[in-house]
């Protein structure tokens, strides 16, 4: 028996249209942003 070609390439291939966003996506990943109040900086 022969192997199909959906089966051996079974992953789709999703194609990229806005370069720029994930660019910036990719900088930010790991990128933890805190935001702390006055009083908490106080305690």
């Amino acid at each position: 028996m022969s192997k199909s070609k959906s089966k051996s390439n079974s992953k789709s291939l999703y194609r990229l249209k806005n370069w720029s966003e994930y660019d910036a996506s990719l900088k930010q990943r790991g990128s933890l942003t805190f935001w702390l109040t006055p009083e908490a900086m106080e305690q």
